[in-house]
């Protein structure tokens, strides 16, 4: 199945209680596969860093990356 997750969803997916938390472990299981354009991408680094920080953001983009090869991204 391929996806294109909303930003609010890609906020609440990587906390260990999440209960999106499942959708995180199909990613990386390759059950699911994020289909993502630049232009998301980078609205997914700029809210992410907002309301988290870099830190939280370089975790997600490692994440995504492993869950999706490099050469799976969009543009």
């Amino acid at each position: 199945m391929t996806v294109v997750l909303d930003t609010n969803t890609v906020l609440q997916m990587f906390g260990a209680r999440s209960p999106l938390a499942r959708l995180n472990d199909a990613l990386l299981s390759g059950h699911v596969t994020l289909a993502i354009s630049t232009g998301i991408w980078l609205e997914y680094e700029e809210v992410v860093v907002r309301y988290a920080d870099v830190g939280v953001w370089t975790r997600v983009a490692r994440i995504f990356d492993a869950a999706a090869g490099l050469g799976n991204r969009s543009d």
